[in-house]
């Protein structure tokens, strides 16, 4: 909800919660991992979709979100990888 408003900061501390109580949903993953990279941690945000691949490895969602962060950081040959 608070992504969708533009405030990746509040949806990330909610975000952060639903991992702990249960880091199996991928969807939970993917918007933490938005969220991460709307506040400008890149890292943190590939870290968190590729743990996200963990849980749907054929998460055509997640690639796309990590080629976008990888690009962003520079790293080419991870963004062909994923993409």
């Amino acid at each position: 909800m608070w992504l969708a408003r533009g405030d990746a900061a509040r949806g990330l501390k909610d975000l952060e919660k639903a991992v702990a109580l249960d880091d199996r949903m991928p969807e939970v993953h993917l918007l933490l991992g938005r969220a991460l990279e709307g506040l400008g941690r890149l890292e943190e945000s590939s870290a968190a979709l590729t743990r996200g691949l963990r849980t749907d490895p054929s998460g055509g969602d997640f690639l796309k979100a990590r080629a976008r962060v990888r690009a962003a950081l520079g790293d080419l040959s991870g963004q062909t990888e994923d993409l």
